[in-house]
């Protein structure tokens, strides 16, 4: 009788669909069927998936009628190439963010920073940067942009 119950604890299951509400519901199919419950993801980490996930669904207090999903998994999209303490943020189109030992790396088709001031590797507004940056923005010496000046660049450039 306990082990049954302790046995039905947790198992494995097939997500189906997602929904967005305060808390993420995914709808699976798991031995009992197809049901639905909340997805618990770790603070600060968030994600959508996709049909045909794997998720591991825990029923708390071995009741079946309080499922709670806590990890979804989808081996379709794994990185393999990872070496021993790498890790890497990744999505089905082979976008990724990636911890390698000796550098990290970013993968996309476009990157976009939402920011007022970035800083590569210099000091900041504290004092100046060794780099060089070429962008948009106005020559404090003329009052002219960049642009006017012909100073712009399609990328941004920075050395020590």
């Amino acid at each position: 009788m306990i082990a049954a119950r302790i046995a039905g604890m947790i198992s494995r299951a097939t997500v189906k669909a997602t929904k967005e509400a305060a808390a993420r519901v995914v709808q699976y199919l798991g031995r009992g069927g197809v049901d639905d419950a909340e997805h618990l993801e770790p603070y600060g980490l968030t994600s959508r998936p996709k049909p045909g996930a794997e998720a591991v669904v825990v029923h708390v207090g071995a009741d079946a009628s309080a499922p709670v999903v806590i990890v979804v998994a989808d081996r379709r999209y794994r990185l393999t190439s990872l070496q021993p303490g790498e890790v890497a943020l990744h999505d089905d189109q082979g976008q990724r963010v990636t911890l390698y030992r000796d550098r990290i790396e970013v993968e996309a088709p476009k990157v976009v920073v939402n920011s007022p001031s970035v800083y590569l590797g210099g000091a900041g507004p504290a004092g100046p940067l060794d780099g060089l940056v070429h962008g948009s923005g106005v020559d404090p010496l003329t009052g002219l942009t960049y642009t006017a000046l012909l100073s712009t660049s399609a990328k941004v450039a920075a050395a020590k």
